[in-house]
């Protein structure tokens, strides 16, 4: 695996440069002990910061080789921007200080009196510490140290990731909300719902989010509507005319109690009843004063803290009435060979089943709970997979493979009961014209991150030697990219299934 593939943080000396050499005696320099010291030196700065310290060569096409040190990153520690030393006055604090020189400060912690290195937390702090120690180690100036080694660190690519609004343009860019904005207003629409369950048939008991909007992986956060004083009283009396067209909807998935209480027979009475609690919650938000409209897709579109919010449950029972009710799901009968064969000619007689529909089943039935695996992802990795899957999805579009949202999510279906096949256009996951959903992409990113634990399999380990390692855990959005790219050229897409 490439280097930039395997360390978080790679810091690459200049070797050509006969300066370098400068900083060691000339009659005792040797390229690998001067290493070893340089990088037991960067391993006591960072501390539990470094899983891993690494001397490495790296050789060019040229045939020179360059020097470098690669850092295996905690994630924990590693957006800390306080070094806690031992307490000031002990030997320890004076080691401490010795060590750290100027950037030593004493602080008050806990009581009492520490030693500590406060770094900028708007700038990457590994390459601010990195920084610091070879400077202070070598005793070069800031305009020399530019020249003698580059630092590749976790956010060297977050750059792109920034909406760009030129100071001279007139244009302003919308307000975009962040991803507590986001948590905060679904968290507040738990509670409103919540409230409702006294009025309701059955009790709401959880708001699932969907989007990839809430794990912070969508290529562009959503806009969200800031009311302000300068609308027109109009307006202010309709704000849902206002927004409900230019705001895009974010997907959230109701999660109902279960109960008897649902049709067993009749898929039709059970979407009539599904429509009749929709529209239940619609009059009691009217009472609280919270914009909402019921949807052709069959879903509850909610205006709340500026953001829409589209709201529908899936029933597990609702999508195996509808394939029993189509005939995708018949009970399973043991058949004799003969009977088998006669079966077998039959059935190339009959149509084929409607291929979008069983797609639609599909992925209803296993979304929740991959989204599900998704926000935990997210939430557990959250500096390093939101990044990478960012900049997977803008890769991917900027090369001609757009990545589209997910479908409506638990909607009714679009072609009714008569099962003709219709153009689905976005929800049609079957389409071969070189598309990819989010989700999708958000996968291969996982896999490529080793986010999740390996499975033994040739085929998992296929695109990416190492995966199976237990050291293959990215902390760094630009390492994995990186091998989100190796995995789509190596991968064998066609003839092996990424498990």
């Amino acid at each position: 695996m490439d280097t930039l593939e395997e360390f978080d943080h790679v810091v690459i000396f200049n070797s050509n440069d006969c300066r370098l050499k400068s900083f060691w005696p000339q009659d005792d320099f040797e390229y690998s002990t001067w290493l070893l010291d340089l990088e037991s030196h960067i391993r006591e700065a960072l501390g539990t910061r470094a899983r891993e310290v690494t001397g490495l060569n790296i050789p060019l096409k040229s045939g020179a080789v360059f020097l470098a040190i690669g850092l295996k990153l905690d994630p924990s520690f590693l957006y800390n921007s306080v070094i806690r030393g031992p307490r000031s006055g002990t030997d320890a604090g004076k080691y401490f200080r010795n060590f750290w020189g100027n950037k030593s400060e004493i602080r008050h912690l806990d009581g009492d009196l520490y030693e500590c290195a406060i770094w900028e937390s708007t700038k990457d702090i590994t390459s601010q510490i990195v920084d610091y120690v070879l400077s202070r180690k070598l005793n070069t100036s800031n305009k020399t140290q530019s020249n003698l080694w580059y630092q590749v660190s976790c956010t060297s690519l977050n750059g792109i990731l920034k909406s760009f609004s030129p100071p001279y343009s007139t244009l302003r860019l919308p307000a975009r909300a962040s991803t507590l904005h986001l948590i905060n207003s679904l968290q507040s629409l738990r509670n409103i719902l919540s409230g409702f369950n006294k009025h309701l048939p059955l009790n709401i008991m959880d708001v699932q989010p969907m989007s990839a909007e809430f794990r912070g992986t969508s290529v562009f956060a959503p806009i969200v509507d800031i009311c302000d004083g300068t609308r027109k009283k109009k307006s202010a009396d309709n704000p849902w005319h206002n927004v409900h067209h230019t705001l895009r909807p974010i997907y959230a998935i109701l999660q109902i109690q279960s109960s008897g209480k649902w049709p067993k027979d009749d898929y039709a009475a059970f979407l009539h009843m599904k429509r009749l609690f929709l529209l239940r919650i619609k009059e009691l938000l009217v009472h609280i004063g919270v914009p909402s409209k019921v949807v052709s897709t069959g879903m509850l579109d909610i205006f709340i803290n500026g953001l829409i919010l589209r709201l529908s449950f899936c029933h597990n029972f609702e999508l195996k009435l509808l394939g029993r009710s189509l005939g995708l799901t018949k009970p399973y009968q043991f058949k004799a060979k003969k009977d088998l064969e006669e079966e077998y000619v039959e059935k190339e007689q009959e149509e084929y089943e409607p291929e979008p529909l069983t797609r639609w089943l599909t992925f209803n039935q296993r979304l929740p709970d991959v989204t599900s695996q998704l926000v935990a992802i997210a939430r557990s990795h959250i500096n390093t997979f939101p990044d990478a899957c960012r900049l997977a999805k803008r890769w991917l579009s900027a090369h001609g493979f757009p990545v589209i949202q997910c479908p409506d999510i638990s909607s009714e279906p679009v072609w009714g009961l008569d099962c003709e096949p219709v153009c689905l256009g976005d929800a049609d996951l079957g389409a071969s014209n070189c598309r990819l959903t989010e989700i999708a992409v958000e996968l291969m990113v996982i896999h490529a991150g080793g986010f999740t634990e390996a499975v033994n399999t040739s085929s998992y380990s296929a695109g990416l030697p190492g995966s199976g390692s237990d050291r293959f855990l990215s902390t760094s959005p630009l390492v994995t990219f990186l091998r989100f790219l190796r995995l789509i050229y190596l991968f064998d897409w066609k003839n092996d299934i990424l498990l």
